[in-house]
């Protein structure tokens, strides 16, 4: 079955778009949330989330479009990133549902804005680093492998760091010697210290 991400170009706002328990355990979309307004004018039909999915960091909503496509948007606390999947029928015609009414990209688009990525100031390739996190594919690609490899190559500790957190989101092995190269870096460095995590966790 065919699936899409898009990652949304504003990052989250915890304030305004995210519920959160008394403790903190678990927290859900806003029900006043944009895209959850955008959802009912669309006249798509919420569903309950499936029972496994039970992340108290990242809230979510599920809905199905008259065409038969399944829309979930999902605000992912960690990062600070919202996303929408979508799967099913018509996801094409749904992408441009929400393309037409929402700043946001696609795989494509994160990987040809990170094709320049020297080009990009600091927080920009920050932030296009965690979009590439939540829309890169299940199954290994070259060019994302390229991308992380040259995100640790960068002289900015900030970038170094982003780019774990696409290995840590993706758990390819083929990543696996960017995570080398970090820990190869002076021992303190706070990306050294993820990559010693990561390597942990992909064996």
């Amino acid at each position: 079955m065919p699936t899409r991400r898009l990652a949304f170009a504003a990052p989250l706002d915890e304030d305004s778009e995210v519920e959160w328990d008394a403790d903190g355990g678990w927290c859900r979309v806003a029900p006043k949330h944009p895209f959850v307004v955008f959802a009912v004018e669309q006249g798509w039909k919420p569903l309950q989330l499936p029972e496994w999915y039970d992340d108290g960091d990242r809230a979510a909503c599920d809905w199905q479009t008259p065409d038969k496509a399944f829309v979930r948007l999902t605000l992912d606390t960690i990062i600070a990133v919202s996303h929408v999947e979508l799967w099913g029928d018509s996801i094409e015609r749904t992408e441009a549902v929400i393309r037409a009414g929402w700043e946001c990209k696609a795989y494509g688009d994160v990987l040809s804005a990170l094709g320049h990525l020297d080009a990009l100031g600091a927080a920009q390739a920050k932030q296009e680093l965690r979009r590439l996190a939540v829309t890169g594919p299940r199954d290994p690609d070259t060019r994302t492998v390229e991308v992380v490899e040259a995100a640790v190559r960068d002289p900015g500790p900030k970038i170094r760091s982003e780019a774990m957190k696409v290995v840590l989101y993706l758990k390819w092995q083929e990543l696996r010697p960017s995570v080398e190269h970090a820990l190869s870096l002076d021992p303190d460095d706070v990306t050294a210290s993820n990559a010693l995590f990561l390597l942990d966790l992909m064996r």
